[in-house]
């Protein structure tokens, strides 16, 4: 078995993401809550905080079914990513877009985050569909590029991570997970199903080996 053919390492890797997000997430709101002010004081910043939270349990919820072999297959994982990316996106956006209404701020980024989500949860859907269309080859590039440059970006975090003690050690681990989830996931983009799923035509080896 190939590295890139053993799930079970993309599921782990995916599963410490979820996992750091949610403690991460967990700790601001405790944070928040016991301020000397009082939670009523930052109300907005609870709201938006509680999306961050949901987010990442969604995505956590995700990532165990992916390393649990319940999400299985390639082209499955691939584009079910494409699609907690989306829903974990929006989900963060509405909340902070409820948040940035209570303190009267303009809502644009958040809007734009809830489009960018929306499209990645139709991408996410139209991977895994069955039905391989010419939108599907274009999303195929598209993912290649982005998936490449999130790999190359991961792999400089690892390079300049800063920080110290456990902070650091955080810092490292998370990169590192990263960095296997996009090598695996810009891995998949080049294997003969998926790119069958995602409407390009591959040449039949066995055929070819026969000649």
């Amino acid at each position: 078995m190939s590295f890139t053919g053993n799930q079970k390492i993309v599921g782990w890797a995916l599963l410490i993401i979820g996992l750091l997000m949610t403690i991460r997430s967990l700790y601001r709101l405790y944070d928040e809550l016991t301020l000397g002010g009082g939670s009523s004081n930052h109300i907005w910043y609870l709201v938006a905080e509680f999306g961050s939270l949901i987010g990442a349990i969604l995505y956590l919820l995700f990532a165990n079914k992916v390393r649990s072999g319940a999400v299985s297959g390639k082209l499955n994982v691939l584009g079910g990513y494409v699609g907690i990316v989306g829903v974990t996106t929006v989900v963060i956006a509405v909340f902070a877009a409820i948040s940035e209404f209570m303190r009267d701020v303009p809502l644009l980024d958040s809007a734009v985050s809830i489009v960018f989500g929306l499209i990645a949860i139709g991408a996410g859907r139209s991977i895994v569909d069955g039905k391989a269309t010419f939108v599907d080859r274009i999303l195929r590039v598209i993912l290649m590029i982005v998936f490449l440059l999130l790999l190359v970006s991961s792999v400089y975090d690892i390079v300049t991570v800063g920080g110290v003690g456990i902070s650091l050690v955080i810092s490292i681990v998370r990169s590192v997970c990263y960095v296997i989830v996009y090598l695996f996931l810009l891995c998949y983009l080049f294997d003969a199903d998926v790119k069958r799923g995602m409407g390009k035509r591959v040449r039949d080896q066995s055929a070819t080996d026969s000649q």
